[in-house]
């Protein structure tokens, strides 16, 4: 949650002084952890790296079990870890089981797992959007993905059209 959030809802809450420094150290720790286990890491803030695991031969529940002990041991934090084809999935599987869990999602698992999230889930929606859905009647990832493209299109242009079209059906064009 961000302070600023935390601020407005805890008005008599006590807040610690940042340590930024200290943060920073502890990252390179984590992500010192993931270089070991595979040198293809694409970094996208203190907390936070998506792994290419593509041609590692482990299994997706060992390798997450193996990256969380080896954080445990070297920082003593936990961590959640997602596990999917593509980096949009493993996003929402890294934050469906937190904290400390581990969630593998497959494209097979877009129906049942996916779906039924509310639409805000979905990396790229914020709050003006979920409203522009919600007055079409969209609440759940699973009626976006029931809408024809067409609409999308004309109500989101072209770019963001498209990719609500695809991101509700668990595809992505992005890459490691």
């Amino acid at each position: 949650m961000p302070l600023r959030t935390a601020y407005k809802l805890c008005l008599h809450a006590v807040f610690l002084p940042v340590d930024y420094e200290a943060y920073l150290a502890v990252s390179r720790q984590f992500k010192s952890v993931l270089l070991s286990v595979t040198p293809i890491m694409e970094d996208v803030g203190i907390d936070e790296v998506f792994l290419d695991v593509t041609d590692l031969t482990e299994s997706s529940e060992n390798l997450a079990k193996g990256i969380k002990a080896g954080i445990r041991e070297k920082t003593g934090l936990t961590c959640s870890v997602g596990v999917a084809p593509n980096k949009l999935l493993a996003k929402i599987a890294s934050d469906m089981e937190k904290p400390d869990g581990i969630t593998i999602l497959t494209m097979e698992d877009i129906e049942r797992r996916l779906w039924p999230l509310g639409v805000r889930k979905l990396y790229g929606i914020g709050p003006r959007t979920e409203v522009a859905l919600q007055k079409m009647g969209i609440e759940t990832i699973g009626q976006l993905a029931a809408l024809p493209i067409e609409e999308l299109i004309e109500r989101f242009g072209k770019s963001y059209g498209h990719y609500l079209y695809n991101a509700s059906r668990g595809l992505t064009t992005a890459r490691l």
